[in-house]
């Protein structure tokens, strides 16, 4: 049995009665970005994420880490066709690579050390904040 979290045609198997929701709940397509290879060429990169999420109204990415950092011009990409964008991996427990995707324009990061990394990045916003005084 697929994994339909992670399936391409996930998007188009919800009934439709959750359809009417889209407007209050985000869908958005996890793809490794290309960090893995599949058969199915839509979970192979970015570009076909963001195919996938344009013809099937899906409102996001969450992507491995590391297809950012080897691609970081897709955050632009992303962000132009109006999608959200948030990354997972264990990259995102490293507190200067969560700060780095901020500093890129990511959205959002999925982390497991969620205290830990909110504290860090807190404090790397706020010594910006006063170097630039705000």
């Amino acid at each position: 049995m697929a994994d339909r979290s992670s399936s391409p045609a996930s998007s188009r198997m919800l009934p439709s009665s959750c359809r009417s929701f889209r407007a209050l709940i985000l869908y958005s397509f996890l793809t490794n970005g290309g960090s893995e290879i599949y058969k199915d060429v839509r979970r192979n990169s970015l570009d076909e994420a963001i195919k996938l999420c344009l013809a099937g109204g899906l409102n996001g990415i969450v992507s491995e880490v590391k297809a950012i950092f080897k691609n970081p011009s897709m955050i632009h990409q992303i962000k132009e066709s109006n999608l959200g964008l948030l990354t997972y991996g264990q990259l995102n427990n490293v507190p200067e690579a969560v700060y780095m995707q901020h500093l890129m324009g990511g959205e959002g990061v999925i982390v497991d050390l969620v205290q830990e990394i909110t504290e860090v990045v807190r404090e790397f916003i706020s010594l910006i904040r006063r170097k630039v005084g705000r």
